[in-house]
């Protein structure tokens, strides 16, 4: 029996430690859900409209895209 015992252990966590668990996951996971996609569209804005400009160190208001830093790196052919 003592064997069963050390194979089976009981679990720590009594009830109100998993209400109290449950509690603060609702509580924070609307907001963390919100920063979560805020923090999504703003990785989006500058991997796809930012970075190739910054990859190529152009100007300000010059429009630069992938394709401009393939033919900048040598991937893509330029005509």
């Amino acid at each position: 029996q003592a064997q069963l015992a050390a194979a089976h252990p009981q679990p720590r966590h009594s009830t109100a430690d998993m209400q109290r668990e449950i509690y603060y996951a609702k509580k924070f996971a609307m907001p963390l859900a919100r920063w979560g996609v805020a923090a999504g569209s703003i990785g989006f804005f500058l991997l796809f409209d930012d970075l190739p400009g910054i990859i190529l160190q152009t100007n300000y208001g010059e429009p630069a895209s992938w394709k401009d830093v393939g033919k900048f790196v040598g991937l893509i052919k330029s005509e």
